[in-house]
């Protein structure tokens, strides 16, 4: 999918130039560099370059940088798997554009505190952000570590029926976002 952002007329040169795609047709090869990952793993493979044939310094490099890889991958795995929730209105029946509020419980099982929790897919639908990636229905800073704390917060459903409306899925983006 090709995006062409078009900036008004008054913009700097300077501005327009950054923003062009001059090349659409090669996003598919270079996708994979929207996400972190990719850049620490693009860093990783110079750095394994750098050690083979210029200077040892560059296996340091590359084991600091795959060791950061690591760490941002297998945390949220374990974060998410250690986390129980319950997401549920507090009244069984809500009107469409009415305010209703959803308690949120969450149930920590590690002994450490956990940052950057979020519920996706719960309440994705929606009437205003139709072609747009939409927002977490929940999101979470921090989770005290081997606790159950419940949160209450207030929604106005954009359609009518049975929610959920889809399934829900528990994420965690501590701590490198990747």
């Amino acid at each position: 999918m090709d995006t062409f952002h078009e900036l008004p007329r008054e913009k700097s040169w300077a501005a327009r130039v950054l923003t062009t795609d001059f090349f659409p047709s090669a996003n598919r090869f270079v996708y994979w560099l929207k996400e972190p990952v990719g850049w620490f793993f693009l860093a990783t493979c110079v750095s394994v370059i750098i050690g083979l044939y210029f200077a040892p310094i560059g296996w340091t490099l590359a084991a600091a940088l795959a060791s950061v890889i690591a760490v941002g991958m297998v945390w949220p795995a374990i974060a998410v798997r250690a986390v129980s929730c319950s997401l549920r209105p507090c009244v069984p029946q809500v009107h469409e554009q009415q305010p209703c509020e959803l308690q949120f419980s969450v149930r920590n099982r590690l002994p450490m505190p956990l940052w950057g929790l979020s519920v996706e897919g719960f309440l994705d639908r929606s009437s205003t952000l139709t072609g747009i990636e939409s927002i977490p229905t929940v999101a979470l800073a921090f989770v005290r570590a081997l606790t159950t704390s419940t949160y209450r917060f207030s929604i106005r459903p954009d359609f009518r029926g049975h929610y959920p409306d889809g399934d829900a899925m528990l994420a965690c983006s501590f701590p490198f976002g990747i």
